[in-house]
């Protein structure tokens, strides 16, 4: 997040303040990385020290993304063949959340908190996914099946999440091996190498979008 996120973030912001479009959308889409990452920590990080500096990140990042979202103004539909590959996408990046169901069915099925829960109380990625993004790639993908200025607006938003997020499973991977952290190969197939397929794709799908955007 502080070594690529925040740079991305600040250089969209001052293309975006210079009138072009594009920057406008990836700001966007770079707020709604930092939204999802403040939410996951104000509500699943223990309390600590620097409570209080997650309730500000959280809320700055909550009403940042509203006013860029708010802020688009007439998003341009994407071409044809593009509108279909970018739904089917869509589609399945929704559905990829069901990933979760891997640890959480066994442990509600034995009436236990899931292995990998540790210390936190509640599976926050899970409600994010579920309840936020896998929703918000549904509807985007049948707005954007049916030529409507929604999906057209969601659409490079959610590419420009889900580019990112092979990004942050990457950073999370390197990390639990700099820490020793005991992560097996099952694991890394489940849970990080799905999310690298997607980014790519995802990465390539919001190219090809931006073209078909106005650069002002």
């Amino acid at each position: 997040m502080l070594l690529i996120a925040l740079p991305l973030l600040l250089r969209f912001l001052f293309q975006a303040k210079d009138g072009s479009r594009r920057a406008g959308v990836l700001l966007t889409g770079m707020l709604a990385v930092f939204l999802y990452n403040a939410a996951s920590t104000v509500f699943g990080v223990a309390f600590n020290p620097l409570f209080p500096l997650y309730v500000i990140y959280f809320s700055v990042s909550l009403y940042a993304f509203a006013l860029a979202l708010s802020s688009q103004g007439r998003s341009t539909p994407l071409p044809d063949p593009l509108r279909k590959t970018v739904t089917v996408f869509l589609f399945l990046s929704g559905l990829s959340t069901a990933v979760w169901l891997v640890e959480i069915v066994p442990a509600l099925l034995e009436n236990r908190a899931p292995d990998t829960l540790a210390h936190y109380t509640t599976e926050v990625t899970a409600i994010l996914d579920w309840g936020i993004v896998a929703p918000a790639c549904f509807i985007a993908g049948l707005s954007v099946l049916r030529r409507r200025p929604l999906g057209a607006m969601l659409a490079p938003v959610l590419l420009d999440l889900m580019t990112m997020v092979g990004i942050i499973v990457s950073g999370q991977r390197i990390m639990q091996a700099l820490v020793n952290a005991s992560v097996s190969s099952t694991e890394t197939a489940v849970y990080v190498l799905p999310f690298l397929i997607l980014s790519a794709a995802a990465a390539w799908l919001l190219r090809r979008s931006l073209a078909a955007i106005p650069s002002s």
